[in-house]
């Protein structure tokens, strides 16, 4: 089902695929269970696909609460935002972290672009669900961990947290 999705996304321009993904939400009902967040984390994800082209995750969100700062590595993609309202603040490196610099608003439905290397985190005002498609699939993504001030290079199925388990965190970098 996916497999040509990520085909079409991976071959489209930015206002082509924000269109079609959001007229493939209007004729394609989802039938699925949504994940539920574990511990603290701020979402329960589900991968849906993964191939050459890129993945799709379905994530579940817990409301109220902001997923860490983070990019996703060496991707970019499309949020396709199904059910909720949504805050999502934009961040940039500076010589000793990370700082905020721009906040926007999200009513689903609708598409948020997901540039490259861009940092980012988000909450949602209520019960809120997405599907993320990543192209290609995650890889080498950055969550950045503002209260140890520290930058974790994180495993390919981790989500946008700080990790409880430390097999998740492949590499550690303190700020200045």
């Amino acid at each position: 089902m996916f497999d040509p999705l990520l085909e079409y996304l991976q071959e489209s321009d930015a206002a082509e695929a924000q269109h079609f993904l959001l007229q493939w939400l209007q004729s394609n009902p989802l039938n699925l269970s949504f994940p539920n967040p574990q511990n603290c984390e701020p979402y329960g994800r589900f991968p849906l696909a993964r191939n050459k082209n890129g993945e799709v995750i379905l994530i579940h969100w817990r409301p109220h609460v902001f997923c860490a700062p983070h990019d996703h590595g060496l991707s970019h993609g499309y949020v396709l935002l199904i059910r909720g309202r949504f805050i999502e603040r934009y961040w940039k490196k500076t010589s000793n972290g990370i700082e905020h610099v721009h906040t926007r608003i999200h009513q689903a439905p609708a598409v948020v672009k997901v540039n490259k290397r861009t940092i980012h985190d988000m909450k949602c005002f209520e019960d809120g669900v997405g599907i993320h498609f990543y192209l290609p699939g995650i890889h080498a993504m950055q969550v950045y961990d503002v209260k140890k001030r520290e930058t974790l290079v994180v495993a390919d199925n981790c989500g946008a947290w700080i990790p409880r388990n430390e097999r998740l965190i492949l590499r550690r970098t303190a700020w200045r």
